[in-house]
Parts: structure tokens; C-alpha cells; sequence
């Protein structure tokens, strides 16, 4: 929110307001759709939401990849049997036990996957966007050679031209 001195009293309020209710603003606490609408025609206030949209994104981000991280490690200690089976793995019986909490945790696990695949497909679109449009390669339209015009060529040329003018001409009289 650098762009304060930008904004007005309300914009201002209603960003710290948003900012510190991470988890949702309650609705009495929203701008009329009007004023929103308004609101969203400065660029400043635009620049303000896109923001704390990133901080957002961004603490959003790094709490789930805790999650997955400890969630994994869970996972390899209950499916290892850690230090009182000496590793040798857990018994069908004992997994069958911890079944729910396996499947949670695989959940985690699959959710952050399923994360950073959006984001790395969101990224690659958008250096898609910012990148020139696959089109013809001018540098190497204009790199090559220019054909001359040989005395044959104008001759054929001008050969055609009188032709097709005199079957316009024939087209035009009868």
C-alpha cells in the first residue's frame, strides 16, 4: 500500500481493512457497487488490490508448501514405521488404522502439486502473451538476397500487361 498518498480516506481504509481480514471482509464492511466501480477506474487503487492480491497469493503459496512439506514428512514416518520397528515398515493392520489420515495428507500432498502446475501453466501463458506472436521469421524474410529483374522478366511482363488489357478492352466494347 505505497500508493496512500494516491488514494482517498475510504480507499485507504477499506485496503487496511482487507488487509488485516485475510480470511474474508465481512460484507458491512464493503464499498456500495457504485462506489466500487468508481473506485476501480483509478489506476492507483487498482495498483493498491493487485497489491495485496500478490501478498496474498504469495502467503497463500508458501503456508502450502509448509503444509505439503510437513505433510510428507508424516507420511514417511507413518508409512516408514519410524523409530520403534527400526524401519522395517508398518503391518497392513496398522496402516489400515491410519487410513484416514494417510488419505490427508495425500490430499495435501496432491493439492500442492496441483498448485504449482497452475502456476507454472499461468506463467508460461503469460511469458506467451509478453513474447513476439509466432509469425514469419522477418529477420530471415529480409536476409535473404533480393531477386534482380532480369531484361527477360520486364519483357514477359510487359508482355502479360498488354494482354490483359487488350482482352479488358475486348470485355468493355462488346
Amino acid at each position: 500500500m505505497s500508493d496512500a498518498k494516491y488514494l482517498n480516506r475510504h480507499q485507504s481504509e477499506f485496503l487496511r481493512k482487507l488487509r488485516n481480514h485475510p480470511h474474508g471482509l465481512p460484507i458491512e464492511d464493503w464499498p456500495r457497487a457504485s462506489t466500487w466501480r468508481r473506485w476501480l477506474k483509478r489506476e492507483t487503487f487498482r495498483r493498491a488490490m493487485r497489491s495485496l492480491r500478490v501478498a496474498f497469493q504469495t502467503q497463500g503459496d508458501l503456508m502450502l508448501s509448509g503444509s505439503a512439506a510437513r505433510a510428507a514428512l508424516m507420511m514417511q514416518a507413518l508409512l516408514s514405521g519410524g523409530e520403534e520397528e527400526s524401519g522395517s515398515g508398518m503391518r497392513i493392520a496398522t496402516l489400515s488404522m491410519h487410513h484416514e489420515k494417510l488419505m490427508s495428507l495425500s490430499r495435501v500432498l496432491r493439492e500442492d502439486l496441483m498448485h504449482r502446475a497452475e502456476r507454472r501453466r499461468l506463467r508460461q501463458a503469460a511469458q506467451q502473451k509478453s513474447a513476439p506472436a509466432e509469425s514469419p521469421d522477418w529477420s530471415s524474410m529480409y536476409n535473404q538476397p533480393i531477386p534482380t529483374r532480369t531484361p527477360e522478366m520486364v519483357a514477359q511482363y510487359a508482355a502479360e500487361e498488354r494482354e490483359r488489357k487488350a482482352a479488358e478492352r475486348e470485355r468493355n466494347a462488346a
